[in-house]
C-alpha cells in the first residue's frame, strides 16, 4: 500500500511540474515558447552576437554579445555580455560564457524578467543582475 501511495505521489509532482514547462525554441529569426511565435532574434558576428526583437522588429529588447575581452586565442577571459536596451543596464558573467545564447533567453523567461509580451520586468531583472552578474568591465585593470 505505502509503495502504491508513494509511486501515485511522485507520478502526481512529474506531472505537476512538466505542466508548467515551457518550451522554448529558436528558429528561423523566431523564438518559439509552446510553439508560438512571441519573439524575433538576428544572429551576427559568426553567432557571437544575438539581437532580440519584439515580433515585428519593432523594438529591440536586448543584445546578447560573446566578448572575448580583446584576447583573440586565449579563451579564459572571455565573457557574456546582456545589454538591456530601454533598462540601459548591462549584465557581465564568465561563468556562463560558453552558454548558448537560447539558454539566457529561457532563463530570463523562466524568471520572469522577460515578460511573453516584450516586456522586462525591472524587480525581477534586479534580482537576476544580483544572481549572475559579476561586473568584469568595471573590475578589469586596462593599459
Amino acid at each position: 500500500m505505502k509503495f502504491k501511495n508513494t509511486l501515485l505521489l511522485l507520478t502526481a509532482l512529474f506531472c505537476f511540474t512538466n505542466m508548467n514547462a515551457q518550451k522554448i525554441k529558436l528558429k528561423k529569426g523566431f523564438v518559439l515558447v509552446d510553439g508560438e511565435k512571441k519573439f524575433e532574434y538576428e544572429k551576427g558576428d559568426g553567432g557571437t552576437e544575438l539581437s532580440l526583437f519584439t515580433l515585428g522588429k519593432e523594438t529591440e529588447i536586448l543584445f546578447m554579445l560573446k566578448n572575448k575581452n580583446e584576447t583573440v586565442g586565449y579563451l579564459d577571459d572571455d565573457f557574456k555580455q546582456i545589454t538591456f536596451i530601454n533598462e540601459k543596464q548591462k549584465l557581465e558573467t564568465a561563468t556562463y560564457r560558453s552558454y548558448p545564447h537560447k539558454w539566457f533567453i529561457k532563463k530570463l523567461i523562466k524568471e520572469k524578467v522577460l515578460e511573453l509580451d516584450g516586456k522586462i520586468n525591472s524587480k525581477k531583472l534586479n534580482i537576476f543582475f544580483s544572481k549572475y552578474d559579476e561586473n568584469i568591465t568595471n573590475r578589469t585593470i586596462r593599459n
